[in-house]
């Protein structure tokens, strides 16, 4: 699955409606797909309906009876989420839609002297409602540290480790918004500016803990190009995101005399059609 880092991005979301449209929306999405036809059979709590997985996420469409009146539910998770997000939200403005659930994310690489055991002391320490579950993955032990009540806030946030095919460990700091606060955010982003919305949700998280923040600065303040990679991710890709973007980030603010450098950059990049 692919893994897009250095980047604000929806990662879920929850749409329930008694209008049949929501369901359209989600239909749209899975058309605009190409893979109508690998729609299978799935139930979801009391929602009867199709599921379909893909290489960035995987969508749910269902229907229930509610009041005596057909009610509507999509789930779409992953990077699915985040391209699909305009179309499966569209409606917002006839307010029949309702988001109960809305997840935002951002990935980076983590930082070999990070731990994931001392961020959830100092959370702690700090007077904060803490969780941590464990995993284990290809032998490696992964951690999430929860910030918040699941069950009873509308607005909690989690950190935790994913780890690629090729055994690098990234580092994820995932906001998760209920009833109200997931509708209202929702409802803004359909409205407004998708990425100053989220960049402004998880950089309210980031300050519950000051190491936290900084780690993810360079997302949430200063907002660098995203890079995507698959959940494999080549050494070469490691060393050009790890070691070269770095150095030549480093030397553009720091050096007056830059412009044959950027010249070479931009031909570069116009040359590989990107």
């Amino acid at each position: 699955m692919k893994i897009t880092l250095n980047k604000a991005q929806v990662d879920w979301i929850t749409l329930t409606s008694f209008e049949p449209k929501v369901y359209e929306n989600a239909q749209e999405v899975v058309k605009k797909i190409g893979l109508d036809q690998e729609m299978k059979k799935a139930k979801r709590l009391q929602y009867s309906g199709f599921s379909m997985g893909t290489r960035t996420g995987n969508i749910f469409m269902g229907r229930a009876s509610q009041r005596g009146q057909l009610h509507y539910m999509t789930q779409t998770s992953g990077e699915l989420a985040h391209d699909a997000f305009s179309t499966l939200t569209a409606g917002f403005e006839g307010e029949f839609l309702r988001c109960s659930r809305l997840d935002i994310q951002t990935t980076i690489l983590q930082p070999k002297a990070w731990s994931q055991w001392r961020l959830f002391n100092r959370l702690k320490k700090a007077g904060n409602i803490v969780g941590w579950i464990e995993s284990k993955t290809d032998g490696i032990e992964l951690a999430t540290v929860y910030c918040g009540s699941r069950k009873n806030s509308p607005r909690m946030f989690r950190v935790y480790q994913k780890l690629t095919e090729d055994r690098t460990v990234l580092l994820r700091l995932e906001v998760e918004l209920k009833r109200g606060r997931g509708h209202a955010v929702a409802k803004a982003m359909y409205k407004g500016d998708h990425d100053a919305i989220m960049l402004s949700e998880l950089q309210e998280a980031s300050q519950k803990d000051p190491q936290l923040e900084r780690l993810f600065y360079n997302v949430i303040g200063n907002a660098p190009r995203p890079v995507q990679v698959e959940s494999s991710e080549p050494k070469t890709e490691r060393w050009i995101l790890n070691t070269c973007l770095p150095t030549i980030d480093s030397y553009l603010k720091s050096s007056e005399n830059t412009h044959t450098v950027i010249a070479l950059m931009k031909a570069i990049i116009a040359r590989n059609g990107s």
